[in-house]
């Protein structure tokens, strides 16, 4: 049975593919298949973290999120190879300007995204959640929701009421797949494996 999460991660600049209006308040970018990397030492990303599309669509208060790859998820992903957790996940950024050294990262590396929405698998079960790291520029700790998520085959979708988000209207946003391969605090054992990145909403 999936569940739900805390997490984030860096994202960093990709290759822009088109992005595709799918209807008024909704956006589709489509990513080549079997573009996602390899870490090294018999690490190679699966099928499942490869990117093949993302969405984004506003329904009402809320935003739905959304992932396709190229093969199904697992109900039970393989963490082999000293991999201690996966991450699919989007970014939101609205100030490009400032940065964040934002939880989980370790110290020195500066992330630009205001938000995380994270779908996370930790070796035990799915979780997903938005990090908030604008409390940070203040001194304060950065805040986290759970929020509700689906994976069904190939497809994972969160859903974020826009009040998380602080009901920003125009941003970046774009998404990863990741894994870690140690505790998710304060190390430098974290590797992207897919993203797309840079997109203006709305389109």
């Amino acid at each position: 049975m999936r569940t739900t999460a805390i997490v984030t991660l860096c994202i960093p600049i990709a290759l822009l593919m088109i992005a595709q209006p799918a209807s008024a308040g909704a956006m589709i970018v489509e990513d080549p298949v079997g573009d996602a990397g390899s870490v090294g030492n018999g690490l190679v990303a699966q099928g499942y973290q490869d990117i093949v599309e993302e969405g984004l669509a506003k329904k009402g208060g809320a935003y739905v999120f959304s992932m396709k790859m190229a093969a199904p998820v697992p109900e039970d992903p393989i963490s082999s190879n000293g991999i201690k957790a996966m991450f699919w996940a989007w970014g939101i950024d609205y100030d490009p300007n400032v940065y964040y050294g934002a939880w989980p990262l370790p110290p020195g590396w500066p992330t630009i995204v205001e938000f995380h929405i994270s779908i996370m698998w930790d070796g035990n079960a799915f979780r997903a959640a938005v990090a908030d790291h604008r409390p940070l520029l203040t001194g304060g700790d950065e805040v986290f929701w759970e929020v509700p998520f689906v994976i069904k085959g190939d497809e994972l979708s969160v859903t974020v009421k826009a009040w998380m988000l602080g009901d920003v209207k125009e941003f970046f946003w774009g998404t990863s797949t990741s894994i870690w391969l140690a505790q998710l605090v304060g190390n430098r054992s974290y590797f992207v494996l897919d993203d797309i990145w840079f997109l203006s909403w709305p389109s």
